[in-house]
Parts: structure tokens; C-alpha cells; sequence
């Protein structure tokens, strides 16, 4: 799902009243006005301060009470020693080029108004959100990878290893 285009203020109040404003970025782009909101599927492209270049990050779960989001990265495999708890093909998803793993191991939960305010600033671009089959093939990986920190098996809702 592409961001919703909005080309006039009118628009971008009914856009924020359908959402949480906490967890909703508002980017002017050479399509005008376009808002992103943290929900699960939602994609950014991230720097990654130790490899140095982009990566594809994916929100798992909606903002909680306390607006915390799940929050990983895919990486590009690269050896035979990836994560197979859910491996990503080209054609799955828009930005995926070659095949990929969900880095389970860098699952984390984040403020998604962080998140919001990271895409506003431009230090995150949105990304077309992945589909429902691929988020819950993500999730479910999330009880089958051995990497999965502890803090994110207490937080992710137990229905997802169905």
C-alpha cells in the first residue's frame, strides 16, 4: 500500500482524524502532500549506522497503550548462515530485489512516534507497506526464529505462532 496522497489541507484534516496524529508523518514530496502512518506492515528505509547503507525495516504490530511498535530489519542474504525462520523472495514485495531474511536478532520495540517523527525529518523514507500474508509470515517467524530477543517473545501477541 502506497502513502495516501493528499493535495490540500482539507484533505490532510480528514487523513489525521482517521488516525492516531502521535504516530503519523506528513512529508511534502513532487506529489504533494502525503502522510505515513506506524501500523503493522508499515516499511521504512532506514540508515544503518554500522553496515553504512540503507536497509528495509518493517513495523510488526500496531502501537500498544503505551505506543510502543515492534519494530525489524530484512537483510539481504548473503551465506548459507541466515535466519530461515522467514526468508523473503523477490516479487513478495516491491523493494525486495534478491532473496532475504527477517533479522530477527535486531527485533526491537520502539516509540512509534519516533518512528513518525524519523519519516518527517526525512532520516526515514516510507516504503509501500508490506501485504497482510507477507506481515503474517514475518510474525510468525517471530516464534520460530532461535534469535528473537526475550523482550520481543514477551511483547508479541501469542496468536501470531498460530
Amino acid at each position: 500500500m502506497r502513502a495516501q496522497r493528499i493535495s490540500s489541507f482539507q484533505e490532510l484534516a480528514a487523513a489525521v482524524g482517521a488516525c492516531d496524529p502521535r504516530y503519523t508523518a506528513h512529508v511534502w514530496g513532487d506529489q504533494g502532500l502525503r502522510s505515513w502512518t506506524v501500523k503493522a506492515g508499515a516499511c521504512l528505509l532506514m540508515r544503518d549506522a554500522n553496515a553504512g547503507r540503507n536497509h528495509l525495516k518493517v513495523v510488526l504490530s500496531d502501537p500498544d497503550e503505551d505506543g510502543y511498535v515492534l519494530f525489524v530489519g530484512i537483510m539481504t542474504i548473503r551465506d548459507d548462515r541466515h535466519d530461515r525462520a522467514c526468508v523473503i523472495m523477490p516479487g513478495d514485495h516491491s523493494f525486495i530485489r534478491a532473496p532475504s531474511t527477517v533479522a530477527y536478532d535486531h527485533c526491537r520495540r520502539v516509540k512509534a512516534a519516533t518512528l513518525a517523527k524519523a519519516v518527517e525529518s526525512g532520516a526515514a523514507l516510507a516504503r509501500d507497506a508490506f501485504g497482510d500474508d507477507l506481515l503474517a509470515r514475518m510474525r510468525r517467524g517471530v516464534s520460530k526464529s532461535r534469535f528473537t530477543p526475550a523482550e520481543v517473545w514477551r511483547t508479541a501477541p501469542r496468536t501470531w505462532a498460530a
